[in-house]
């Protein structure tokens, strides 16, 4: 059995923890999401994740995407995956494909969209 140092638990005070419910942030995803990238070798705050939670982001989805990044020797910073997510990309795809996260290729929908005469993307049905 394998014993994890004192240091590896998340401490949340309990001021901290009715913050999160007055904010409606679910504690135990955002721990959850914490705790993979924590196994995953990948260092970040519950805040950050907070953040991105609130923005509309997935952190479940991020942290996994950014555990694969890191194993594909990809870049982690944290401000790169959060922009793909909240840009409405798959961002466990992005991960396991891409070469650099910056260089995306065509957006989350673009079969979506076609060009009006003047050029201007036009959306179609």
């Amino acid at each position: 059995m394998k014993l994890r140092p004192a240091y590896d638990v998340l401490v949340i005070s309990l001021s901290e923890r009715i913050g999160f419910f007055l904010r409606r942030v679910p504690y135990r995803v955002l721990k959850q999401a914490h705790d993979l990238a924590k196994t995953g070798g990948v260092e970040f705050s519950i805040y950050d994740l907070e953040v991105h939670y609130l923005c509309g982001g997935d952190v479940i989805e991020l942290a996994e995407a950014i555990v694969i990044a890191k194993r594909r020797g990809l870049s982690t910073e944290w401000h790169v995956w959060t922009a793909i997510d909240l840009a409405g990309y798959d961002t466990r795809h992005v991960a396991s494909i891409a070469d650099d996260p910056r260089r995306v290729v065509g957006g989350p929908d673009s079969a979506r969209y076609r060009r009006r005469p003047d050029g201007l993307p036009r959306r179609t049905r």
